[in-house]
């Protein structure tokens, strides 16, 4: 299933997921955290819910503002770009989070092609206006795979990263994570 604005604002809606409950940590050097999150400023309430969520997951999420204050995102500067490579270098992958809002964001594409060509590891996290479980990215984001979820037995999500153009390739987003690869399940 992908990822929409209702299912994340019903999840607002129980205050598990509200900002003022949740903790701002700060940068841990050493850590190696398993996902970056690059996203629009404008969709802070969602990507806290969406920071739970993986959270309860089992993964180790990087957000700028929860991590640490950075300076005006709206500074473009060599400063700001350094401590983000720094920051996209201490993560496994990068979630590109695809909203209505990412196309202002003037960190956001570049987040993207940074840890693309650092790692391999970088896809599409889109959540949509509406309910689907089919995406299909616009431009220049129709080139990354893109990562959905569904919810296991044991009543966690469980995230997934599909190839955009051959639906018998996927993997979970650990192994994704671990090997950079999507696996062929054609034959399976």
């Amino acid at each position: 299933m992908i990822l929409n604005e209702a299912f994340l604002k019903t999840k607002i809606g129980t205050g598990v997921y509200k900002y003022s409950v949740l903790e701002n940590k700060k940068f841990e050097v050493n850590k190696k955290y398993d996902l970056f999150i690059s996203h629009s400023y404008m969709d802070k309430e969602l990507v806290e819910v969406l920071y739970k969520i993986f959270e309860e997951s089992g993964y180790e999420v990087y957000i700028d503002w929860k991590e640490e204050n950075l300076q005006n995102r709206e500074n473009v500067s060599a400063d700001t770009a350094r401590i983000l490579k720094n920051r996209i270098n201490s993560c496994s992958g990068l979630s590109f989070i695809a909203t209505g809002n990412v196309v202002n964001s003037k960190w956001c594409p570049w987040e993207l092609g940074y840890a693309d060509g650092k790692k391999n590891r970088a896809a599409i996290l889109p959540i949509l206006k509406e309910q689907s479980s089919q995406y299909k990215g616009m431009e220049y984001l129709g080139m990354y795979p893109y990562i959905d979820y569904n919810t296991a037995n044991n009543g966690k999500y469980e995230f997934w990263v599909n190839d955009v153009n051959d639906k018998n390739k996927y993997s979970t987003l650990r192994e994704w994570l671990s090997t950079g690869e999507l696996k062929d399940h054609k034959n399976n």
